[in-house]
């Protein structure tokens, strides 16, 4: 499949409109307490929370993070195939 590729606009416009974009995240229990989550579409794009409300609210900050770096450096912003698929696995017992 085609990867859909859009070029994210320049900041720091004033009075400039807001575009809604929506990302998927995978959230995690950590082991030592908390949350840990991630946005695959970011590389290194991952946060943690004491919550899983704090840790949405900072996934959402770091991705805006990425969303400007890409935007500094002007580079096409690529939507990745990534799917979420269930897989059964059997496994024999004797």
């Amino acid at each position: 499949m085609k990867q859909k590729k859009i070029v994210l606009p320049k900041s720091g416009k004033k009075n400039r409109a807001s575009i809604s974009y929506q990302f998927p995240v995978l959230l995690e229990e950590d082991i030592d307490g908390g949350y840990v989550v991630s946005c695959p579409f970011f590389e290194g794009c991952y946060t943690q929370g004491e919550s899983v409300e704090e840790a949405l609210k900072n996934i959402k900050e770091v991705i805006l993070l990425c969303m400007e770096e890409l935007e500094e450096k002007r580079e096409i912003f690529s939507f990745p195939n990534i799917g979420l698929h269930l897989v059964e696995v059997k496994k024999q017992y004797a």
